[in-house]
């Protein structure tokens, strides 16, 4: 059974008697795929510019869900390949965000502008082969460990000091890895991650964690829950695991369901807050 801290226990207590308050939800028509997109009807919708002339997320090649006050940059992994990636937000405090399988950064977008009025410096970037980067040679598709690097670095060289990572289905197994290479990582945070994708092993990395981890999983979502109790169960740091019930949202469409994605979003949040004091 998976360790939980008497501090995590109750964070999860709280989480849970609020979700169970909420009426029941279910996976609509159209929901999410196992691979990791958002629903149909839980996509950003974009950001009308008041101008005709083109945003610096447009110029850049990205989707326009940025936000024109964000600020968009070019990361350059250390094996070569070039990722658009846009960030917003001030501080000593950062966040980076990985997307699912078949997403693009734009599904973060509208959490991790929340985030960022919390005092918080957010960056999310488009995985190699998807939104506006670069695509990779066939033998480093998935090697997305190394984006989500490049990312974490970005926000240290701009004078973050303490970095936690997030994300969602196969970008929250990346995010399990990526912070067991990356020295100096805060908290990572899975939303319906698989145990391994690919290469990519999150099952064998979490074992050498020792930094706070936070699973979330909806009940429904079968195909995933077994591969978030069996990473919980591996993880031997402080960590959390929060299956919620009558929910098959996956990955960040669980915190764009309309029943429980407040108090899911609220949870995520708290958790971040907790591992990146000021």
């Amino acid at each position: 059974m998976a360790r939980v801290s008497r501090r995590a226990a109750a964070v999860l207590a709280v989480a849970v008697a609020v979700l169970s308050a909420c009426a029941p939800g279910s996976q609509p028509a159209g929901s999410a795929s196992p691979t990791g997109g958002p629903s149909p009807t839980s996509a950003a919708p974009p950001v009308e510019s008041p101008s005709p002339a083109p945003s610096p997320a447009t110029a850049l090649g990205l989707d326009d869900c940025v936000p024109r006050t964000w600020r968009t940059v070019r990361l350059r992994t250390r094996d070569g390949i070039r990722l658009a990636a846009a960030e917003t937000g001030r501080g000593r405090r950062g966040v980076v965000f990985a997307h699912e399988s078949d997403g693009t950064l734009c599904n973060w977008v509208p959490y991790a502008t929340a985030l960022a009025r919390r005092g918080v410096r957010v960056l999310v970037v488009d995985l190699r082969g998807h939104g506006s980067s670069a695509a990779a040679p066939a033998s480093r598709t998935l090697a997305w460990t190394l984006d989500v690097i490049a990312a974490a670095q970005r926000l240290r060289r701009g004078g973050v000091r303490r970095v936690a990572l997030v994300g969602a289905s196969a970008g929250g197994t990346a995010a399990l890895v990526a912070a067991g290479d990356l020295p100096g990582v805060a908290a990572v945070a899975s939303l319906s991650g698989p145990a391994g994708f690919g290469p990519l092993d999150a099952a064998q990395a979490v074992r050498t964690l020792r930094i706070s981890v936070l699973y979330l999983v909806g009940a429904l979502d079968r195909g995933f829950v077994p591969d978030a109790r069996r990473l919980a169960m591996s993880t031997r740091g402080p960590h959390q695991l929060l299956v919620v019930p009558d929910n098959g949202w996956h990955g960040t469409a669980l915190l764009d369901d309309p029943e429980r994605g407040p108090a899911l979003s609220a949870l995520l949040t708290r958790f971040l807050l907790g591992a990146l004091p000021r």
